[in-house]
């Protein structure tokens, strides 16, 4: 957090887009190491029955914030505050981050290390992808891509609260449900895109990102309950680990992937762009349902 923290400074105060550049690798790599750290804090910490409330609150709140991050920053950069551009949007992850560090200094267990690492994967990029064509294509504002990402945000916060109640349940077939519904918003975008063309209002824009935040709530609620579903209590905190940790070397590999696919494919057409993008995505996700069946047939159990 600590690394984070100075790596967020040193962007705001970046002389150049080199230095930039190198700090936000920075981040990156700090932020590799929290992320993996925190969740293996969580399943040390509470007992396996609490596990499922647990990662409830936590996994959506990341996609929430992931998606809220870029919201944020659309409006900063807008606001242009002090006249200092865009360098707010780095500024604010030193005010958090510091007031973090203070509480997880004060607050935060010690939790011994242990090996022998359990691995899952999950993908993310598609929140990439919908900000550029956002921007790019249909040339929207820093804030109105924001704002029209604001249903992504609503809809993962309410998959989130479906799946709450559902994971110990369903467990595995509820990941499946959130990814049948990611595709389903891509395939109406899809739809939308070539009957109405790029100029479709906001309202149809905002049903499909909707449903593919509904798809993502559930996603985010039930995989790690799911995942860690048959981990032995001294594996959960490494099962964690590494579960997070792919999740966000995927993510990373994932946005890179398909931003540079849409960016390549730019200059052949807008809608050819994001239609092929858009149809990457659907066979990544076709993907992710075959091995679904992968997963633990239960979720980690939940006390009233």
């Amino acid at each position: 957090m600590t690394g984070f923290v100075l790596a967020s400074a040193v962007a705001d105060l970046a002389p150049s887009s080199a230095v930039l550049i190198g700090s936000r690798a920075a981040q990156g790599i700090f932020g590799a190491l929290l992320i993996p750290q925190g969740m293996a804090i969580m399943a040390a910490t509470f007992p396996k029955p609490m596990l499922q409330k647990a990662f409830s609150v936590f996994a959506p709140m990341l996609g929430v914030f992931t998606v809220a991050g870029p919201i944020l920053g659309g409006v900063l950069i807008d606001a242009n505050l002090f006249g200092l551009e865009w360098r707010p949007i780095f500024l604010i992850n030193v005010v958090i981050g510091g007031v973090a560090l203070v509480m997880a200094v004060r607050f935060l267990p010690t939790v011994p290390a242990h090996t022998a690492p359990r691995i899952d994967v999950l993908s993310s990029g598609l929140l990439y992808v919908l900000s550029l064509f956002f921007q790019l294509t249909l040339e929207y504002t820093p804030t109105q891509t924001s704002l029209a990402l604001i249903p992504l945000t609503v809809g993962i916060m309410a998959g989130s609260g479906i799946a709450a109640g559902l994971v110990a349940k369903l467990a595995r077939r509820l990941v499946a449900a959130g990814l049948l519904a990611i595709i389903a918003g891509i395939a109406a975008m899809l739809v939308l895109l070539h009957t109405t063309g790029l100029d479709l209002p906001w309202w149809q824009l905002a049903i499909s990102t909707l449903m593919m935040g509904i798809g993502a709530g559930i996603c985010f609620s039930s995989i790690f309950n799911t995942a860690l579903g048959d981990v032995s209590p001294e594996e959960a905190g490494s099962a964690s680990g590494s579960l997070s940790a792919v999740q966000q070397v995927a993510n990373g590999i994932g946005s890179a992937l398909v931003t540079s696919i849409f960016l390549a494919l730019l200059p052949s057409g807008d809608l050819a762009a994001v239609t092929a993008t858009l149809l990457g995505f659907l066979a990544l996700i076709g993907i992710c349902l075959l091995v679904v069946p992968l997963l633990p047939k239960t979720a980690a159990p939940d006390v009233d």
